[in-house]
C-alpha cells in the first residue's frame, strides 16, 4: 500500500493544496488532499445564506486514484451520476487544469431546467420560489449560466496564505461573510505594515474574485460607541465621515507646507541688510 501511495503521490504531489479556479468573476477555493488510495480535489463552498456562522460545505470535483496495475487514474466527480473519466495537466508552475471527457455525466434528464433547480438548492439552499427579490433572481440566474458552461473544465492557480506576524492584530487566512444579494463570499485577509486588506477568493461582478474588498487603515484607530450605539448606522457613518475630515485636514496641511517649501526653494530665504535690521529694533 505504501508503494501504491508513493507511486500516485510523486507525480501529482505538486496539486496538493489550495487553490482557486478562474472562473471569471465568481472563483472559488479548491483544497486538494489525499485521502487513503486517494488525491481528492474538494471544492469548498460558504454556508447558505445568511448562515455565516455554520460550517464550509463542500464537494468533490475530481479524483485521482491508485488501482492495483498501478496506474494512475484521474476520474471527474461533477454531476449527480458517480464517477468518470477526467485528466489533469500542469500547465506551469502553480498552476494545473482540470478537463472532464465525458460530460454527458453531468446533464439531468430534466434538462436545464432540472439542473438549475438542482444547482439552486446546492448552492442557496432554497428553491427559486422562496426567492421573492427579482434582482437576486437575475444574479443567482446568471451565476447558474456562467458557472455551468464550464463542465469541471478549469484552471487552478495556487494560494499562499499570508503568514502571522507579532504585530498582526489576529490571525490572518480565510473568512467568509454576507454580501448582500450575491450571499455568502470567501476572502483572504492579510495584513501591510499599516493597513489590513481583505481579497476575495469567490467573488460577484460588482467586486470580482482576486480584487480587493477591503482596505484598512490601521494607523488611525477609531473608538466604537457602545454595542447599542453600533447598531446605528448612523452613529456609525459619524464616526466615519470624522476620520475622513480629519484624513482631508492633515493632506490639505502637508500640501500647504510643501507649497511654501517649494517657494523658499525657488527663491531663497529674504536677507534684510544690516542697516535696515538696526531700523528696526
Amino acid at each position: 500500500m505504501l508503494c501504491c501511495c508513493v507511486a500516485v503521490l510523486h507525480p501529482y504531489r505538486h496539486i496538493l493544496g489550495l487553490w482557486q479556479p478562474d472562473i471569471g468573476p465568481y472563483g472559488g477555493l479548491l483544497n486538494v488532499v489525499v485521502d487513503g488510495l486517494f488525491i481528492i480535489g474538494w471544492m469548498y463552498l460558504p454556508p447558505h445564506d445568511p448562515r455565516v456562522e455554520d460550517p464550509m460545505r463542500r464537494r468533490p470535483l475530481f479524483r485521482i486514484h491508485m488501482w492495483e496495475s498501478k496506474k494512475a487514474t484521474v476520474e471527474c466527480m461533477y454531476g449527480h451520476k458517480g464517477p468518470h473519466k477526467g485528466d489533469i495537466q500542469t500547465v506551469k508552475k502553480d498552476e494545473f487544469s482540470t478537463k472532464c471527457n465525458q460530460t454527458d455525466h453531468h446533464r439531468m434528464p430534466g434538462g436545464r431546467q432540472e439542473e438549475f433547480r438542482t444547482w439552486l438548492e446546492e448552492e442557496w439552499g432554497r428553491t427559486l420560489e422562496e426567492i421573492f427579490h427579482e434582482h437576486m433572481q437575475e444574479l443567482i440566474l446568471m451565476k447558474f449560466i456562467y458557472t455551468s458552461q464550464y463542465d469541471n473544465c478549469l484552471t487552478y492557480r495556487r494560494i499562499y496564505l499570508p503568514p502571522l506576524m507579532p504585530s498582526d492584530l489576529l490571525q490572518p487566512g480565510l473568512f467568509k461573510g454576507t454580501y448582500g444579494s450575491h450571499g455568502l463570499e470567501i476572502v483572504m485577509l492579510s495584513f501591510h505594515g499599516t493597513s489590513a486588506r481583505a481579497t476575495k477568493l469567490t467573488g460577484d461582478p460588482n467586486v470580482p474574485a482576486g480584487q480587493l474588498t477591503l482596505d484598512v487603515d490601521l494607523s488611525r484607530p477609531v473608538v466604537l460607541p457602545d454595542l447599542e450605539h453600533q447598531r446605528q448606522i448612523e452613529e456609525l457613518s459619524r464616526l466615519v465621515l470624522g476620520v475622513h475630515e480629519e484624513v482631508q485636514r492633515e493632506v490639505e496641511q502637508q500640501a500647504r507646507v510643501a507649497l511654501l517649501q517649494s517657494v523658499v526653494q525657488q527663491w531663497g530665504p529674504v536677507v534684510v541688510p544690516a542697516a535696515e535690521r538696526k531700523r528696526w529694533t
